[in-house]
């Protein structure tokens, strides 16, 4: 007598199949992102490269900087200085990247951006709520200068 034939995998190969899909996130978890950072008066940011896995998971800040030379090439390690136009204390962040995203209230802001050789770009924006303001920093500079 034949062996009898079943059409349906057994029992335990569906069990083993759903437990690697619910264990997955946890042994392969996703990137999580750049590291969230807060300035000594608590402003939420992050500085970040332009690659992909840079790119990754960014958090949605009301404010997007990209810093970047006449000739497109992207700049970092760039010192900011954000000011409220109502007057306050100024917020310092230091970029790493040539991307800097800010947690900021809603108001009008003025941003001085700084490179290391003391080249300065400033620039006054608003931050409305429920939108992203993205502010294209450029210095005329050509690729000797930086």
């Amino acid at each position: 007598m034949a062996p009898e034939r079943t059409d349906h995998p057994p029992k335990n190969v569906f069990l083993a199949a759903l437990l690697c899909l619910v264990l997955s996130p946890l042994l392969f978890p996703q990137g999580k992102g750049p590291e969230i950072r807060k300035t000594d008066d608590g402003i939420s940011y992050v500085s970040t490269g332009v690659g992909k896995e840079s790119r990754e998971n960014l958090p949605s800040f009301p404010l997007k900087m990209v810093f970047s030379t006449k000739t497109s090439r992207y700049l970092a390690n760039i010192e900011t200085e954000i000011v409220p136009a109502r007057g306050g204390k100024p917020t310092r962040i230091r970029s790493i990247g040539p991307w800097l995203l800010v947690d900021l209230p809603p108001g009008k802001y003025t941003v001085k951006a700084t490179t290391s050789k003391g080249r300065e770009v400033v620039k006054s924006f608003e931050i409305v709520k429920g939108r992203i303001t993205k502010l294209n920093l450029v210095w005329n500079l050509s690729d000797e200068d930086i």
